[in-house]
């Protein structure tokens, strides 16, 4: 039972260690045995990832009497400090190994060194014979990282999956060079056998080292220096020296004009030499040798301020002046402004016999009124106005304008649940595997699922979904499906059971097909139809499709019927 499980327990007995995935777990790449991808007793066609097919080879631990398992001559170590910048190579799968013609240059493995206790291993995942069980990144290409050299045991870990036209592999400081590790999968051959991906890796942000030196002085100079000095003395030296100076000639003559800039705006700490063209903001700290040519105060405003000036006007000299004026002026002075009186900005006019507001009202309304009211004032001012203030809970209604500020808590959207119909009826057929489409008639997202569980042991639940339709020969490889849940059923009867939410929510347009794939290892119920593709619940806002049922995880549709997935959507409108 569960051949699998038995394969993974062999690979620990050829001294293998446990494969991790992505998410930094030690169970989770399932491109290999190591990270117990399958539990089922009719599924097991599997093998291992790149680290642990080298350290197979490379270390003869269950190494068969007759000769190794494959040839180490499609294994190759690509070291950056020894074999250049850039490897191009091409990788088949390994169970298409046997298809490999004796004079090719394909690899099962290639191994980066990296100088470190970790090294990468790269391969190709085909899915196919012996390896047509596979559960995670189907013919793609796979990074792997692992230590003791690739010889003896150690933990992996998968750290990318690629394919044409996904973004390159990068390491950065590759063995600390300051340069960048670029991997990159140029194409993949499906025509023929073996399959294989075409790959490249690279360094760069090389640092270009600076032309050679010229054996002869250029006739004219460079416009800039060079960022770096040249390997090389030139060999032969200028020839003469330049006929004329580098520096400027000095004038024959002085200049007419002084060499000092002119006048600074504020004025200087200490008397200027000579007056300047106009008036400073400010007194200097000694008199000027000669007086000036007008007036320092700045001519009275035309018009009467709005206010009283901050500093009041001095009173008139208590004496006349020992000297007249040089100039008569040209209206007499208006006596002086009385120091205790303050003027007003405009004059007021009548005082009025009533005052021209009303008292306010006892409580704010939630619209200003138009007219005053003849209430009495409140007791306290309100801060805000009831239109500003945010409800403590959501409303159930849209309020008719915005609010200023969003309310305290934000409003969660609408759960809905269709259930459907055949959910309580769903009897005696079941299956590991069921697979239908939801076509959404308004834009919705779904949040989860519940299913119709049949066990008496904990089961493990995975669902899966793809854009549009699907084919039936989708269901037997997980190439373009995408993982949004994974869990545990407790033991329980058979049942209606509430599965938690997706990983990441799954957004369905109007118009648009989402298909799904509900795996349960202990089974799950369904009903069998005759229709693929036939509406059999609907709601206002998605219709559910008659799909497929498997007997494990990815495999085959029962021949012959249709199934109707038995549980409950849980979806919000958009």
């Amino acid at each position: 039972s569960m051949p699998a499980v038995q394969m993974h327990e062999l690979g620990h007995n050829l001294n293998l260690a446990h494969s991790g995935g992505l998410d930094q777990r030690s169970y989770t790449d399932h491109t290999c045995l190591m990270g117990n991808p399958l539990f089922s007793d009719d599924v097991g066609d599997m093998c291992f990832n790149p680290a642990k097919n080298y350290q197979i080879v490379m270390s003869g631990e269950g190494r068969p009497s007759g000769g190794n398992w494959y040839g180490a001559e499609r294994v190759e170590t690509f070291d950056t400090s020894v074999d250049g910048k850039s490897w191009d190579g091409r990788l088949v799968g390994i169970a298409e190994y046997d298809k490999i013609g004796s004079n090719s240059n394909d690899r099962i493995v290639l191994k980066l060194e990296t100088g470190r206790k970790h090294d990468l291993y790269v391969g190709f995942n085909r899915a196919t014979g012996f390896t047509s069980d596979n559960q995670m990144a189907s013919n793609q290409v796979t990074i792997t990282e692992a230590g003791t050299n690739g010889l003896s045991y150690s933990q992996s870990w998968l750290k990318a999956t690629l394919e044409p036209g996904s973004p390159p592999y990068r390491v950065a400081n590759w063995r600390e060079s300051g340069e960048e590790l670029v991997l990159t999968v140029n194409s993949i051959r499906k025509k023929g056998t073996p399959w294989y991906a075409s790959v490249s890796v690279r360094l760069s942000g090389q640092v270009n080292p600076t032309p050679s030196p010229t054996k002869f002085p250029t006739k004219v100079p460079t416009n800039f220096p060079t960022s770096e000095p040249s390997k090389r003395p030139t060999k032969v030296p200028t020839k003469q020296p330049t006929s004329n100076p580098t520096t400027n000639q000095p004038s024959n003559q002085p200049t007419n004009r002084p060499s000092t800039t002119e006048p600074t705006s504020n004025p200087t700490d200490s008397p200027t030499k000579q007056p300047s063209s106009s008036p400073t903001n400010r007194p200097s700290d000694f008199p000027t040798s000669s007086p000036t040519n007008g007036p320092t105060t700045q001519n009275p405003t035309s018009t009467p301020t709005n206010g009283p000036t901050k500093i009041s006007t001095p009173p008139p000299t208590s004496l006349p002046t020992k000297s007249p004026s040089n100039q008569p002026m040209n209206t007499p002075t208006p006596p002086p402004t009385p120091l205790d009186l303050q003027p007003t900005s405009n004059p007021t006019k009548a005082p009025a016999d009533q005052p021209t507001t009303l008292p306010p009202s006892k409580s704010p309304t939630t619209q200003p009124s138009r007219v005053p009211t003849s209430e009495m004032p409140t007791s306290q001012p309100t801060s805000l106005t009831t239109s500003e203030v945010p409800t403590s809970q959501p409303t159930k209604l849209p309020t008719n304008f915005p609010t200023n500020r969003p309310t305290s808590n934000p409003t969660e959207p609408t759960l809905i649940r269709l259930s459907t119909p055949n959910r309580k009826g769903a009897k005696g057929k079941n299956a590991k595997g069921v697979a239908f489409t939801v076509q959404a008639k308004k834009d919705i997202i779904m949040t989860g699922m519940d299913i119709v569980a049949k066990t008496k042991a904990d089961s493990r639940v995975v669902i899966y979904t793809r854009k549009g339709e699907y084919a039936d020969s989708a269901l037997t490889s997980n190439t373009g499906w995408t993982l949004v849940y994974q869990g545990t059923i407790p033991n329980q009867k058979s049942q209606l059971y509430s599965l938690g939410d997706f990983t990441n929510e799954v957004k369905i347009a109007a118009g648009q097909s989402q298909s799904f794939y509900v795996y349960s290892k202990k089974r799950m119920l369904y009903t069998a139809s005759e229709s693929k593709g036939s509406v059999y619940s609907e709601d206002d806002y998605i219709a559910v499709r008659e799909g497929r049922a498997t007997r494990g995880l990815f495999r085959k549709p029962i021949k012959d019927t249709a199934s109707r997935f038995a549980g409950v959507m849980r979806y919000h409108a958009e």
